[in-house]
């Protein structure tokens, strides 16, 4: 962690967040507490993110965050094994990651694995054209 902020922000977020639900979090409020300025609060909050110490839902005002099990867990061993397994459970696959900008797009394809070949076959087109 690169500044005080962020240490402060890290050590308070256990009061105001969970290990097993995404809660929102008044950054405002949080500025207040720590008597520094939201700005700092957002860039110690991104500075959490990147080191996967929080994770993040959502987006613009419907952000909810929640305490990484990387870091820690509050609780027995018994209920922190049922936690990785339920967010194992909700994360895709790595075989199944998002191929491109569209990750956030909700949709049914009807023959998947043929559209992931195809969506393959052009990136990997792409790739070659721009080497040439």
């Amino acid at each position: 962690m690169d500044s005080l902020p962020t240490v402060r922000v890290f050590l308070i977020l256990p009061s105001y967040l969970s290990w097993t639900e995404f809660r929102s979090l008044s950054q405002a409020e949080l500025a207040a507490r720590l008597k520094i300025d939201q700005a700092s609060v957002s860039r110690a909050l991104k500075d959490l993110l990147n080191r996967d110490i929080v994770e993040r839902t959502g987006k613009g005002p419907a952000v909810k965050w929640k305490l990484s099990l990387k870091v820690g867990w509050n609780g027995n061993a018994a209920a922190y094994h049922a936690a990785a397994r339920n967010a194992e459970k909700a994360r895709p696959p790595a075989d199944l990651a998002p191929l491109n900008a569209a990750e956030g797009i909700d949709c049914k394809i009807a023959r998947p694995q043929r559209a992931l070949t195809l969506l393959r076959r052009v990136q990997t087109s792409e790739t070659e054209r721009a080497r040439n």
